[in-house]
């Protein structure tokens, strides 16, 4: 199978989309674009709707590109431009395992997926968001895909 140069990794939080991102870009050299790292500032601040949307209108003026990340109000955004959707599917006692691992793994500390001044933390509503994916976002992604 031969991957394109435009690629989008969606999945469930947990899912292992930066896993696969970064291991692609070793392999491929294709540069990744963590949708985290734009849409968050310092202290989890979300940037506007509008700055994200640009800045990712003009990453994907590149000609490769792995985009790791959902962010469904920009989502056909990225997908009319990918030649390559790869949707990780996973159980959602799977993902929430991961996702305790990681914030386990770099609880206080930064990621290097995330923006600088952005330390893991683990709040209720994101356990949730996990929970529900697969009933709540996963149908609405597929259906986009």
């Amino acid at each position: 199978m031969k991957l394109g140069e435009k690629i989008v990794i969606v999945g469930s939080c947990g899912s292992g989309k930066t896993t696969l991102s970064n291991r692609l870009s070793e392999i491929s050299g294709i540069e990744v674009i963590h949708l985290d790292r734009i849409y968050w500032q310092a202290d989890w601040i979300s940037i506007s709707e509008d700055a994200f949307r640009n800045e990712q209108i003009k990453l994907l003026r590149k000609a490769r590109w792995i985009v790791d990340g959902n962010y469904a109000s920009s989502f056909e955004l990225r997908l009319t431009k990918a030649d390559t959707v790869i949707f990780l599917d996973y159980n959602r006692y799977i993902c929430i395992w991961r996702v305790l691992k990681r914030w386990m793994k770099f609880r206080g500390r930064l990621r290097p997926d995330v923006a600088d001044g952005c330390y893991e933390k683990m709040e209720w509503d994101f356990l949730k968001y996990i929970w529900r994916f697969p009933k709540d976002t996963r149908p609405l992604m597929l259906e986009r895909v």
